[in-house]
């Protein structure tokens, strides 16, 4: 069989001037695993893609459309036609699972904020970020009652080790060993599941009042690490020229006169966000 046999809808979909991105994936849900190998293999797609259109897809960007079109279907799609308004694939991948794009999409219109890429992911990266540390507290937690579990266990056991075969305190031993096991698998279970962030995909829908304030503070922490990386990029750049003396008086003093109103700025910055202390409700953001 030919590849242009093999894909007939991914070839079609490919051979586009201005490619449907969703046409192709769900071609490829239709006609490709999501796999690298084998006959139906992404790596089959790519090689067929090169030989009968002389396109150099990445196997990567294949496999993100066919997840994003597996992970909403037609009726879950804001692409102009299903839904409105129309929002890029790309942003549906961002958002993970339909149920959190449907909340983020209508609290974006309500005020009047762009459904782009960027606000979506910003938002999302900053809910795995609280998911993540929120879970690191509760598997350190998990940490401290798997421990009793282990301490149990082994006290049951001790007990039944000491106790006369047949007797009573020999069988209760042996129920509270059984029981301190099953507390233990549980509680191991439990540690396992908390370890790292959850996939997008995973990640319960936002609150919609909760979208905004979401989106502030992943703006907020993005821009105070621009503003890091800008500064140390800074005294990279200008190290070697102020150790050989290379720069006048002139430029020194604007510089830092200018600098000085920075930190000026910066210091009425951190003023402002103190002024909220005593009146924090929590996380930045809540779940349904």
């Amino acid at each position: 069989m030919t590849t242009e046999m093999q894909f007939p809808r991914c070839m079609r979909a490919g051979k586009k001037v201005d490619v449907d991105q969703w046409e192709l994936g769900d071609a490829l849900l239709k006609e490709a695993d999501d796999k690298a190998t084998g006959p139906r293999g992404l790596r089959a797609v790519v090689r067929a893609f090169a030989e009968q259109t002389g396109l150099e897809y990445d196997e990567r960007y294949l496999r993100l459309l066919r997840q994003t079109a597996d992970t909403f279907p037609p009726a879950r799609r804001y692409d102009g036609e299903n839904n409105k308004p129309m929002v890029v694939l790309r942003a549906h991948t961002a958002a993970g699972n339909p149920d959190s794009l449907d909340v983020i999409v209508k609290a974006c219109r309500k005020d009047g904020i762009g459904v782009t890429l960027e606000n979506v992911e910003l938002i999302q990266r900053k809910m795995r970020k609280e998911e993540r540390e929120n879970r690191q507290q509760e598997q350190e937690a998990a940490k401290i009652a798997l421990n009793e579990a282990e301490a149990e266990e082994a006290r049951a056991i001790k007990r039944k080790n000491n106790a006369k075969t047949g007797s009573d305190e020999h069988r209760r031993a042996s129920e509270d060993r059984e029981q301190a096991r099953t507390t233990r698998e549980r509680a191991k279970e439990r540690v396992r599941s908390l370890k790292g962030a959850p996939k997008r995909k995973d990640l319960p829908a936002p609150k919609e009042e909760s979208v905004g304030g979401l989106l502030t503070t992943a703006r907020f922490s993005a821009d105070i690490s621009g503003i890091l990386s800008t500064v140390r990029r800074m005294a990279r750049e200008i190290e070697p020229s102020v150790e050989a003396g290379e720069l006048s008086g002139t430029f020194i003093e604007a510089s830092v006169e200018e600098l000085n109103e920075v930190r000026v700025e910066i210091g009425n910055l951190v003023n402002l966000l103190r002024r909220n202390k005593g009146k924090s409700k929590g996380g930045l953001y809540a779940v349904q």
